[in-house]
């Protein structure tokens, strides 16, 4: 049986607890009791990232793949970690300029954790346990990942399997709900590289750090808000937040501030209210003093592109693309009540109750 040395670090931006924070993924990943041994390190030093990740003060700007791996080397050099096989873990708010959440090389792993603590609220570390064992998994499979082109044995039409590219990220929720491996690729590493006991430890290790099943709507008290919109636009349903573009997410909550049904044909004495969202959703709660033409043009194009044609498909477009996002995001059970629907008359509304929804003051253009 092969044994696997994990180690854990972060850079400086990512937390001011880096112990903490890698500690408690590693013991979320050292549950199940099998052949990886996990291991929390802290933070790498800013003197060595600055080595290969120079614009470390910008932490939004794209970095090179290879610029992460370079640096994952140098750890395992600087830090003298051994092991009979050694994974390097680097967490990281950097983007990669391919705008990846993570990648490995077949032994050092690289993760930007932040959009991916977005999609478990008060269990933001379990997306990025479930991401070390997709990326251990896919190097497992001898799938390295290169910025010209992707894997063909990488599911591109996902699949609710671990090897799903996801180039849509909302649909990683997908993969954290699953936690499923598909035949095709069980036969990856079954049995050359690992044996079936080995491989039954590995799915109960993903099992064990699967997202918790949201609350449904109909066991929540009368007081309790089901969907919450913050001053930044980050919606929660259910305490999970949805993850969709600001586009989409100022017409969703437009939505959901318009009580009454909608007609398509009165969209267009919205459009102001409905961009001021959109710059306030895309800015993260910023004051709004001008409404940009631009963005104004954006939401004319969308919405009143067709306002002579009740059955305009650029606006149905976009509620279709949001109630997809919400299917694939949210259980089944509750999600009729979340979608956007349209009546016979053509308008359209939200089924959920106003009671059971709170949109934060600012967000309202009064």
């Amino acid at each position: 049986m092969n044994s696997y040395g994990v180690h854990i670090f972060c850079t400086s931006e990512v937390t001011e607890f880096p112990e903490a924070y890698t500690n408690e993924i590693a013991d979320l990943l050292n549950q199940v009791k099998d052949n990886f041994a996990f291991f929390g390190r802290g933070y790498v030093d800013d003197t060595l990232v600055k080595e290969f990740i120079p614009n470390i003060k910008d932490p939004y700007s794209g970095v090179p793949m290879n610029d992460f791996f370079e640096l994952c080397k140098k750890i395992k050099s600087v830090y003298e970690l051994t092991y009979e096989y050694t994974f390097i873990v680097l967490l990281t708010n950097k983007n990669h300029n391919k705008n990846w959440f993570s990648a490995t090389d077949g032994t050092n792993i690289y993760i930007n954790v932040n959009d991916l603590e977005r999609f478990s609220n008060n269990q933001s570390r379990y997306p990025i346990a479930y991401q070390i064992l997709e990326n251990i998994f896919q190097a497992l499979c001898g799938i390295t990942f290169n910025e010209n082109h992707i894997d063909s044995r990488l599911h591109e039409n996902p699949k609710r399997c671990i090897n799903d590219v996801c180039i849509q990220k909302s649909k990683i929720i997908q993969k954290l709900k699953s936690g499923e491996i598909c035949e095709n690729c069980k036969r990856l590493v079954v049995p050359e590289i690992m044996n079936e006991h080995e491989y039954q430890s590995f799915l109960k290790l993903i099992d064990s750090i699967k997202t918790p099943a949201i609350v449904k709507i109909g066991n929540s008290d009368n007081n309790t808000k089901v969907i919450e919109v913050d001053k930044t636009g980050n919606i929660k349903i259910c305490n999970q937040s949805l993850i969709i573009e600001a586009q989409h997410k100022s017409i969703y909550i437009f939505l959901l501030l318009h009580e009454k049904p909608i007609q398509f044909n009165e969209l267009d004495s919205y459009l102001e209210k409905i961009t001021w969202i959109y710059q306030k959703v895309k800015h993260r709660g910023k004051e709004v003093k001008v409404i940009s033409e631009s963005n104004l043009e954006k939401f004319r194009k969308v919405i009143i592109s067709g306002r002579h044609n009740q059955f305009d498909p650029t606006f149905y477009r976009k509620v279709s693309e949001i109630n997809t996002s919400l299917k694939d995001q949210f259980d089944h059970s509750i999600v009729e009540t979340l979608l956007i629907q349209k009546d016979k008359d053509g308008s359209y509304f939200i089924k959920i109750p106003s009671s059971k929804v709170q949109v934060d003051e600012s967000l309202n253009p009064l």
